[in-house]
Formats: structure tokens, sequence, C-alpha cells
């Protein structure tokens, strides 16, 4: 056993409060790694300069401590403190915690330990990893930190978190954790020594996402993700770790989400601007932090290195400094995908609602691109959206089924930008299964559609969407059991079922469905809200191709109403509905209300969508149809040739708004003969 060395600080003239100031500023130290700790501390020192010696004295020790074993403290008064750095961890009671001996140390960080330990009651064997707050910096503030950490950890069950076993007290008053032993190494080192291609880095990164979509679903922020923290098993499973500076989400008396606490430690490598500044904190610091791990998972380097960086340099650069491109910095003769950075740049955006409202959503987009989807983070433009479905569906697989699919596509993504007015605490906690159930429900249509998967046989639209049905339904299901019949996201479940029947020719059912889902909408958010709007609109399009165009001019109103009292009325929303008013109007046979509708609408879509947007077409289309049945031909007849071939040259001539905008254009030539 090694001997024990012993230094004493003689610091007789402190008071209680140079005490917790000396506290603060070590307990934040300890945050930055070790060769910007003294810049740090010499610049926290500026307004009380007497106590930059001995805290720097106090940091020397603990330092020391960490490279050669364990730091403990006598009980005795603070302004007299003896230090004890032990040569050997048995002098902890002997080498055991517990029901636990050590066998060794595994890590250490600026304000715990983590011992490798097995069971030594005789029960039964295990290796397992116990976490302790080092003697010495038990501060009330550590404490709480760790039994944050303690009730964070007793409430998540994923299979990408290390989980906790068991915890208690030491004879000497140390709280301790007791984790599962987990058999890895670091994912950068593990991505390193694999030699791993980007695809197999994004699977890494996908069940990182997975572990802390989880934790957020737990309304569990972790705010430390980094390399460190996220260790990858022999088998290639992820395991998150470290929830120590995590924070749960509460709600304020305003219902606001917060963190429990206004401390935020960070590391500053993978420190998020709102943590510089002690903002609010939340989803979306994961979301900055995985921009991070995912800027290093494409390019093999560090985004960030602020070795010689005084702190204000490193909160200047976080903060405010150019965010590097990943095609900056890539890997010898790696190729870093566009649309890859892109997401891993729209991650990485300063201000935090400009990132992705949830890690699902980030989840999802990686998904697109691995799917040869247009991902979100690119600008929408419609020769890029065409671009990606044709490159993933070249040779026609799909060329029955393009128009179904693209639909559903439209009304799912529609869908999904009404999510995101939800307040915190639904993205945070429900949302996310909202989004990872449209996600799957999208994945297992177009997988359905893929040969490989369906036996090299081409799919009809019919079977696509009666597997699209089977989802829905499931998903349903799913939900209700989880969090009861009437919640939200039963009704995002019941609107996709719903577009689907509706797709499908079966009005009444769809009907039947969005009535549904409008009364746990109504039920929710009260009857002003951008989801019932969104629910009366495909209410009142299941009921008018049911049949009875005039009931659906009642529900029409209602959402345009709402629409219009939301987003103002020359939004693309509020120009979709009074299209599809349009319509009702159309088979009541008031065709000048129809064109007024539509005017209204086309000039709301030209002024609000890009020059050709096809939605611009699908209206044009319209109005000429409108107007020929009002004997205007005249006007008519160019606007429905220019809506068809611009719909023909960007959606193609499967797909059915082009159809649709076929089929009146030939009805008006057919008109045409017969004068």
């Amino acid at each position: 056993m090694g001997g024990i060395k012993t230094y004493r600080l003689e610091i007789d003239h402190m008071n209680k409060y140079q005490w917790n100031v000396v506290e603060k500023i070590l307990d934040e130290a300890f945050e930055y790694p070790e060769d910007q700790r003294s810049t740090f501390v010499k610049q926290a020192c500026n307004k009380n300069p007497e106590l930059l010696p001995e805290i720097e004295a106090l940091m020397g020790c603990m330092e020391k401590a960490t490279k050669e074993g364990f730091l403990e403290v006598e009980s005795i008064p603070r302004n007299n403190v003896m230090l004890t750095m032990a040569g050997d961890i048995a002098n902890m009671k002997r080498g055991r915690i517990g029901h636990y001996e050590i066998t060794g140390v595994t890590g250490r960080g600026g304000m715990g330990i983590v011992y490798k330990a097995k069971r030594a009651d005789g029960l039964f064997e295990q290796d397992v990893a116990i976490k302790v707050i080092r003697l010495g910096l038990e501060t009330e503030q550590n404490i709480r930190r760790f039994e944050t950490e303690r009730e964070i950890l007793s409430q998540l069950n994923h299979q990408n978190i290390a989980r906790l076993l068991d915890g208690g007290i030491t004879e000497d008053g140390i709280p301790f954790l007791v984790m599962e032993w987990i058999d890895g190494q670091p994912v950068d080192e593990f991505i390193k020594e694999k030699q791993l291609a980007i695809p197999e880095r994004l699977d890494l990164f996908e069940q990182i996402c997975n572990g802390v979509q989880y934790a957020h679903s737990n309304l569990v922020v972790h705010r430390d993700i980094k390399p460190a923290n996220v260790l990858v098993t022999n088998e290639g499973t992820v395991k998150i770790l470290d929830f120590g500076i995590a924070k749960i989400l509460i709600d304020d008396v305003d219902g606001a989400m917060h963190t429990k606490t206004g401390h935020f430690p960070m590391t500053p490598e993978y420190a998020a601007p709102e943590q510089i500044h002690s903002k609010h904190v939340s989803t979306a610091t994961d979301v900055y932090n995985l921009g991070i791990l995912l800027y290093e998972f494409l390019t093999g380097k560090k985004m960030r290195d602020f070795s010689g960086k005084t702190v204000d340099e490193i909160n200047r650069i976080i903060c405010h400094g150019e965010t590097p491109k990943p095609s900056s910095a890539p890997e010898n003769g790696v190729t870093i995908p566009a649309d890859m950075e892109q997401i891993c740049l729209k991650a990485l955006r300063k201000e935090p609602e400009e990132r992705y409202g949830t890690v699902q959503e980030l989840l999802e987009d990686i998904l697109r691109y691995k799917l040869g989807m247009p991902v979100a983070a690119r600008p929408a433009s419609i020769s890029y959206r065409m671009k990606k479905f044709a490159g993933r569906h070249r040779g026609g697989v799909l060329a029955g089924a393009s128009g179904i699919i693209i639909t559903i596509l439209f009304f799912l993504a529609l869908i999904h930008q009404q999510a995101l007015t939800a307040q915190e605490r639904d993205a945070a906690r429900f949302e996310a299964e909202k989004s990872a159930q449209i996600s799957q429900f999208l994945i297992d249509l177009f997988q359905v559609a893929d040969p490989a998967v369906s036996g090299g046989e081409q799919p009809t639209a019919l079977e696509m969407l009666e597997h699209g049905i089977e989802r829905a339904q499931e998903a349903i299901e799913i939900n209700k059991k989880a969090f009861g019949p009437h919640h939200v996201s039963v009704a995002s479940n019941l609107n996709s079922l719903g577009i689907v029947y509706w797709l499908k020719g079966e009005f009444n059912a769809s009907a039947e469905i969005h009535e549904e889902a409008l009364r746990i909408r109504k039920h929710h958010h009260g009857d002003r809200h951008s989801t019932v709007a969104m629910s009366l609109d495909n209410l009142a399009s299941a009921i008018r191709d049911g049949g009875d165009p005039g009931q659906a001019l009642s529900n029409y109103r209602q959402a345009l109403s709402i629409r219009e009292e939301i987003f103002g009325n020359n939004h693309p929303l509020v120009a979709a509905t009074l299209k599809n008013m349009s319509i009702a109007l159309q088979l009541m046979n008031d065709h000048e209300t129809a064109v007024k509708k539509l005017r209204i609408s086309y000039e709301i879509r030209r002024n609000s969508l890009p020059e050709g947007h096809w939605q611009i077409a699908e209206t044009e289309s319209l109005l000429g149809y409108s107007l020929a049945a009002r004997g205007v031909f005249d006007e008519a007849e160019p606007l429905l040739y220019y809506g068809y071939r611009l719909l023909l040259k960007q959606r193609g001539p499967d797909d059915w708004y082009t159809r649709q905008a076929k089929q009146r254009l030939q009805e008006f030539e057919q008109v045409l003969a017969e004068l």
C-alpha cells in the first residue's frame, strides 16, 4: 500500500462568504480542461484577488489527487482545511463501498471519481461502476447535483442509457451511485479504431439520438453530450453516461419549461451559446450538443480547440463565432454529403428556436437522408425535392403510386409544421412519440414500395395505403395505452389515419376519424387552435368528397376563420382552405363564388410562395376550370394549359395533382370541340 501524503493549508482569515466564493470558483474551474483552469481562475478572482493564492493551492492539490489516487478531507473546521492525498484506493474503508469491493479506478472528473467494483456479499456475481463524490468536494451544491443525477437515472430505463442499479451513503457520509458496468470505449475512439465509414457512424449517432430523445420524453435534459460521455460496447451498442449536470424540466407559474436550478456547468468545447449566457436551457441545448457530435462524426475532427484561449475568447467564439462547415474540415478522402452538412448546420444554429424543435426531428431528417428523401434542413425547392424523389425511386418502381406518396408527404409535413406551435412541454414529452409514429409510418410505406422488401414485385397504391392504415392503427393503440384514449398524440395518429382513408376513397370512414380527432383537439386546445383548424379542414374535405359539399362549407368557414386569426390573411394555409372551399362551391354549381375564393387563394400563393411553385400551378388549373364553367373561355384556357404544363414538369405525369389538372384540361378541350 502506498504511503499517505498530507498537506495542510492555513486559511484562518477566510470568512463564510469568502469560502463560498472559493467553492463556487473551484466548482466551475473543474468544468474546464486542465490547461484552461488557471486562466479561468485568474479571471474569476478579479474581484477577489486576495483569494487567488488559496484557490490555486487548493486546485493544485485536487489535480494532484486526481492523478495519484483519492482526495480526502478530515472533518475539521473549514477555516483550517486538511487535504490528504491517498496513494492507494484501499485507503477508502479498506477498498469497499457498501456491498461492493473496489477493483480499480476507471475514470476521474472534476467533482467525482468512478470505480470498477464487484459484488462482494456472496449473493451473486456482478461487475459494476460506482460513482462517488470526492472527499473534500462534498459541498451542498455538489451533493445536490449528485442527488439530482440519482433522481434522474432512477426514472430512465432505455437500452442506450447506462442503468442505475443501486445507491447509498458511505460510512463517511458521502453519497454514491452504482451503475451497470459497460465494457466499452468512448464513441470517438470506437469510430477511429474500427475505421467506420459515415453510414456506420450515423448508425451510432441514431442510437445516441434515441437515448437523448427518450430522456427528453421524460423531461430530462442532459446538457453535456460529448464523446467521453458516450460509450460503445464491442457489440456496437451505445450507452450514454454521466447525467451529473442533467436537469429535470419543470413548469413555472406561467407553464413555461425551465431547468431546476440556475447554475449551468458545461464542457466548453460542447457548450451551446445559451449555456454561456446562463440563459434558458432546454431540449434545444441537447440538439446543439448533438450537432457538435455530428460534426465530429462527419469530419473525424474536433469542431473546437480552445487550447491557450482565455475564458472571454472561449465565450466569444461559442456565442458569436462563425460555425464551421463540416465540408471545410473533412477526413482524407471522405466526401461529406451536402444534405448531411445542412442537417449538421441546422442543429448548430446559434438561436435555439432556429434549430430542430426536438431530437426526434433531427433523427427524422437523418432518416430522410438515408432514404434519399428531401431533408427539412435544405431549402424546400421543387427541383430539389423532385430530384431526391427520382433518385430514390429510379426505374419507375412507384410509377402508379408516386402521386399518392407525395400527397401523404404533403399532408404529414403540414401536421409536423403545426406541431411546432406546441409548448415546449408537449415537444419534450409528447411530440416525440407523435413524430416517431409519423416517421415510421412514412418509412414503412417506402419499405413496402422497395423491391428488396416486397420480393421484387411492384406494390399497388392500394397495397401501400392498406399498409399505411395498419401502421396508423397500431400507433393509435400504442398511444391510447400509454397516454389514454383522449390524448393529443392519439388525435395526431387519427389525423394520419383519416388522411389515408381519404386517399383510399373511403370518405365516410375518413370523416368519422377526423371528427374524433377534432373532439380530442378541442378538448385539449379549445376551439381556436391551429390543430383544430387542421382537423376542421380535413373533416370538410372528407364530407365534401363524400357527397355533402354544403355541410363541408360550414367546416371550411370555421377552419378559415381560425387560420386567418392565427396566421393572418396572406398565409399559404389560408390559401389552402380557400382553395378547398372553392371545390365545394363548384360541386354546388356556385361557380361565381368559387371563382372569387380561387382568385384570393391564387393571389396569396403567388405572394407567399416561390415563383413557379406547384401549388400556384394547381390553383391556376382550378381557377381556369371554374372560369370555364362560367363560360369565360378566353381567361380559362391559358390558366388550364399553364397549370397543367407546370405540374407536368415539376411533379411528373403520374402525380395525383398532375392527373387532376390533365382531366380538367381534357374536359375543357372536349367542351370547345362541341361548340
